[in-house]
């Protein structure tokens, strides 16, 4: 069963609207531009200041290194010949 209807007009598609239309604003103020800052006077020299350094680590030792500071010192060896010398003229 064919159908003898007119075959159908399709109408054009509408015209796209501009994505972003342009706005009516005013103009813009012009902008006001910082001026330059002025070269400041250097700084007076302070006087010096005195720089920190770190103790150097204190140096590590062995265990007879550290037995040997901990000993006492031995006597003060005396000359053998001037020992006797002064017994015998007392």
């Amino acid at each position: 069963m064919l159908s003898s209807a007119p075959p159908l007009k399709l109408n054009p598609p509408p015209a796209a609207a501009p994505l972003n239309p342009p706005l009516n604003l005013p103009p813009a103020p012009p902008v006001a531009l910082n001026p330059p800052p002025k070269p400041q006077p250097l700084p007076e020299p302070a006087e010096a200041l005195e720089v920190w350094t770190p103790e150097p680590p204190a140096p590590l030792y062995t265990l007879p290194a550290l037995m040997a500071l901990m000993r006492p010192p031995p006597p003060p060896e005396e000359e053998k010949g001037e020992k006797h010398i002064e017994d015998l003229l007392e």
